[in-house]
């Protein structure tokens, strides 16, 4: 007999959560409207093309007149430094101003405040409203009266004075049938399928004897039940094929983790042939220099001292020399002989050696370069194009000066493009006449190009268009000695914003001509 108590103490709770949400929603909306009336207000205010006073005061008339539950609209503007009113909709125009209009100005946000007013509940709402600068000039209180929310509240409470009594004898009464008609027996097999089910045997299900609410109750244990192993079922399907996507998620981990370290080792080594070969340029591009101060140095002595030994000579074979001269022309002699010998052992040193000279493949060195440069050009934001002929015949050259010359070209071709580009390398054979082709590369940037006036000396020693820290202009010098030592030639095409185009041509050896003939890609 618990039921009917509980009953009752619910019907009380929920009449009374019933009226407490209804006055709390007309509270809400009265509130909301007020805002909504507030900031309306203060948002034409803060035009410059505001209203005047006498449109205002009609404007305040007219919202209060629309909104019966508005007591009254206060607008507030600072003059002076000081708050004043400058229009209400209340005969009271002499009442103080409070000081949750000042707190409402100084935090720049509006305000909700309750108030009682001759033992009436109201609701006070300030909004501030800001000129077009954006500096706060006064605020907006509109004062909403909350008497329609208690009579509603009121209403609802005689109301519920009726009602409950009455939902409690028609709970009793309800209650008595239901229990005399077998009420007890049917909620005692449901709930035996219910402990049963909570006790881990889901197959039981709950007897449906009657299309009542009982009948429905059980009717939806047994669909609840049914539904529960069905997700029972596809539970443990999911929780295998997340075992196996697991296992295979691993697995996938470790590959790409494996992948990702070789990718790395790769690049290391990249890196460090990169830098190896730039060593190798700058060590080239010293002993070029020191090679031609030499050259210069051995020239320009070497001819004085040759004219200096021949008179020297003559002087000795003069029939009106003493033996005393002759004696000191023989010392003079040896001491030129001395400086001859050390100049030619300075230019035996300071030439360069022939290198040895084999059949090499230019495709095979590029992409090399390639390699080396990729990490390099792509921090610099620069793409390499790479167009090479698939049947390129092999020239007979040195690889390792070759692949400094290429390297020279590339770095200068990068740094005529700093905020990055692109750069095109291309291979092709050229028929020149019958029985004499060539090998051409072609490297073209599309970086800031060369002034007609400075391609003239671009291949000259100590010449560069880059700065001084940056470059010594041998580069290009060194390049085209090589290119010339290898029978080749080199030239420039170049306009000032349009890139730079180098194209370096190399004969074919009989040999190499004599291959790709036989190769049938000649």
């Amino acid at each position: 007999m618990i039921i009917v108590p509980t009953t009752i103490l619910a019907i009380l709770m929920i009449s009374y959560v019933d009226s407490q949400v209804v006055s709390r929603l007309l509270e809400w909306e009265i509130r909301d409207n007020a805002l909504n009336i507030a900031g309306t207000l203060a948002q034409d205010l803060s035009r410059i093309d505001a209203p005047g006073y006498e449109s205002l005061h009609s404007w305040l008339g007219q919202l209060l007149e629309t909104n019966s539950y508005i007591r009254r609209i206060d607008v507030f503007r600072m003059e002076g430094g000081s708050l004043s009113r400058i229009d209400t909709t209340s005969s009271s125009n002499a009442a103080p101003i409070g000081i949750e209009e000042a707190a409402a100005m100084r935090e720049g946000l509006p305000r909700v405040l309750p108030q009682y007013h001759d033992r009436e509940r109201a609701l006070k709402v300030i909004v501030p409203y800001k000129n077009p600068p954006g500096a706060v000039m006064g605020c907006i209180s509109v004062t909403s009266s909350l008497h329609l929310v208690d009579s509603v509240l009121g209403v609802n409470r005689r109301i519920d004075l009726i009602l409950i009594p009455l939902s409690v004898l028609a709970l009793v009464i309800l209650l008595h049938y239901l229990f005399t008609s077998g009420l007890t027996g049917r909620i005692g097999r449901l709930e035996h399928a219910m402990m049963q089910a909570r006790s881990g045997s889901p197959g039981d299900r709950a007897p449906v004897d009657r299309q009542d609410e009982l009948g429905s109750i059980a009717r939806t244990f047994n669909e609840t039940m049914d539904e529960i192993d069905r997700a029972s079922r596809e539970r443990d399907r999911l929780l295998e094929e997340q075992k196996n996507f697991n296992t295979q998620l691993q697995e996938r981990v470790r590959d790409a983790t494996r992948d990702l370290s070789d990718a790395n080792l790769q690049l290391i080594q990249v890196n460090r042939d990169l830098i190896d070969a730039q060593r190798l340029l700058t060590r080239y591009e010293r002993m070029a220099v020191a090679a031609q101060m030499a050259a210069a140095f051995a020239h320009e002595v070497g001819s004085p001292l040759s004219a200096i030994s021949t008179h020297l000579e003559l002087m000795a074979e003069e029939s009106g020399c003493s033996d005393d001269t002759r004696r000191r022309i023989r010392l003079i002699q040896e001491q030129v002989s001395r400086i001859t010998g050390f100049v030619e052992d300075l230019q035996a040193e300071t030439r360069a050696a022939a290198r040895a000279f084999i059949l090499v493949q230019l495709n095979d060195i590029l992409n090399q370069l390639r390699l080396f440069l990729h990490q390099h050009l792509e921090r610099r934001k620069i793409r390499l194009e790479l167009r090479l002929h698939e049947n390129l015949p092999e020239i007979d050259a040195n690889g390792q000066q070759l692949q400094q010359v290429f390297l020279n070209l590339l770095n200068n071709a990068a740094d005529a493009m700093p905020d990055g580009g692109t750069i095109r390398l291309e291979t092709r054979l050229e028929h020149e006449e019958p029985g004499k082709e060539s090998v051409v590369v072609t490297i073209a940037d599309s970086g800031v190009g060369i002034a007609p006036e400075e391609q003239k000396r671009i291949f000259d020693p100590f010449f560069s268009t880059k700065d001084l820290r940056r470059g010594t202009g041998l580069g290009l010098s060194i390049a085209t000695s090589i290119i010339r030592q290898h029978q080749g030639t080199i030239g420039l095409e170049s306009e000032p914003g349009k890139g730079a185009t180098f194209t370096i041509r190399f004969p074919v050896p009989s040999e190499a001509r004599n291959r790709s003939r036989e190769k049938g890609t000649i």
